[in-house]
């Protein structure tokens, strides 16, 4: 209700920026998660691009739109770690506040690889995902902040009345994947010739 009490007439910017840029830029991400392309990080190039796309969000917005949104680590604690990235994708480190992740090679791109099993056995089911390692040990995957921080965004948008977005696609896998499911998921592997390569490989 305060948000909606304190609007003001917009012009086109806010939507056409959040519906042609970052949501599109999230829908690529999610499509190349889905692909399992993986080998020269472009999994984690397209989720630094759209952590960075919702970070700095809030400044498209004119400025009497952005005093009325409370603190925006409040409305979503990931928000914080989409401000992370962002930093350390630009300095490399952080050296200033507090934050959770302070070195971009707390990023990383991995292959994680689940072991199901049915009455025939086990069986194996891949799924290429980018991990945060937290400064305080834990690994968070980015698919899940991602996802996490574009709700906010279309929440509060909603609550502002500019733009009404019904479905955000959610790159999560949350259930048990068939044998036959798991058979047609492939693992796509990409290198560049002559460059350095290393692999991160996780098994479940």
């Amino acid at each position: 209700k305060e948000l909606t009490d304190n609007f003001i007439d917009l012009d086109e910017n806010p939507r056409k920026f959040f519906v042609q840029d970052v949501l599109e830029s999230y829908k690529e991400y999610c499509q190349h998660w889905k692909s399992n392309d993986w080998g020269q990080n472009q999994l984690l190039r397209k989720g630094i691009n759209i952590a960075t796309a919702l970070y700095h969000f809030s400044e498209h917005l004119p400025s009497n739109i952005r005093s009325t949104i409370n603190t925006l680590e409040a409305r979503c604690l990931d928000y914080v770690l989409v401000r992370d990235i962002t930093n350390v994708s630009k300095h490399k480190t952080i050296t200033k506040y507090t934050p959770r992740i302070s070195d971009a090679a707390q990023i990383y791109e991995a292959v994680t690889i689940t072991l199901f099993s049915d009455d025939k056995g086990e069986y194996p089911a891949p799924q290429l995902e980018v991990y945060l390692k937290l400064n305080d040990s834990t690994e968070r995957k980015l698919t899940e902040i991602l996802y996490n921080v574009m709700l906010m965004w279309r929440d509060t948008l909603s609550q502002l009345n500019i733009v009404d977005i019904k479905t955000i696609p959610k790159p999560i896998n949350d259930k048990p994947l068939t044998r036959k499911e798991a058979t047609q998921k492939r693992s796509h592997l990409h290198i560049m010739q002559g460059e350095d390569f290393k692999a991160h490989l996780h098994l479940l």
